[in-house]
């Protein structure tokens, strides 16, 4: 449901609930293999929006409530299902729009609060902060110009015994428009992790890290028939 108070502020609430895809059990339990049945999730949200100018300013509160996946022990043995339930809370604030005539700006930040219903402790692999703003230059209007960074901040995993710790992540590319033949083409070209950092990314709800991708040149092009 969203009300608009004025032409440049409304505010709404939306409630929403959808089911999760069972995941595949992995070795080291005693019902390896075993495709769990899928987890229910309900989301309550509300917020506002409001437009000042030529930039949209978004800012919501959200609440997450979800079945847990945990370890089990039953007759000695150690299993894996769906046990418990974590409940995420959070803010949220986006901003979106033009600078200038050749400027535009997307960026924002959410906090989050995700905790074990069964231990209290954190969720496993969730950050409570994290961010991320980009600004695209348009040169001409064929050539667009495009810098990003990335926050992720530190997350616990194996029940807060241990932490992973936060890192920022650079990415810059271009998009050029053009036509071969009388096709219109987009063409792209991005560099992910622009400064080579190493860092550990963690993994959502596990208690288990990945290496971060290292600098990365990705090209590609879009045909518009």
């Amino acid at each position: 449901v969203n009300y608009k108070w004025t032409p440049d502020f409304s505010s709404y609430i939306s409630h929403s609930e959808n089911f999760n895809v069972g995941t595949m059990v992995g070795s080291g339990y005693a019902n390896y293999g075993e495709l769990l049945d899928p987890t229910k999730t309900k989301q309550n949200e509300f917020g506002f929006k409001y437009k000042n100018g030529r930039i949209l300013h978004t800012h919501s509160f959200f609440r997450i409530k979800q079945a847990n996946y945990n370890n089990v022990t039953i007759d000695g043995e150690l299993y894996y299902k769906a046990y418990g339930e974590q409940t995420d809370k959070g803010i949220e604030y986006t901003a979106a729009g033009t600078l200038s005539d050749k400027m535009d700006f997307v960026g924002g930040f959410q906090y989050m609060n995700a905790r074990q219903a069964l231990t209290g402790k954190a969720v496993n692999g969730a950050a409570k902060w994290s961010a991320t703003a980009a600004v695209i230059y348009h040169s001409s209007e064929k050539l667009s110009l495009i810098g990003r960074a990335q926050y992720m901040g530190r997350a616990p995993i194996n029940n807060e015994a241990l932490t992973v710790p936060s890192h920022f992540i650079f990415d810059a590319g271009a998009s050029y428009d053009t036509d071969f033949g009388r096709t219109p083409v987009t063409l792209k070209a991005m560099i992910y992790n622009l400064t080579n950092r190493n860092y550990w990314l963690a993994s959502a709800g596990r208690s288990a890290v990945l290496l971060g991708a290292p600098r990365t040149l990705v090209l590609s092009a879009a045909f518009h028939f």
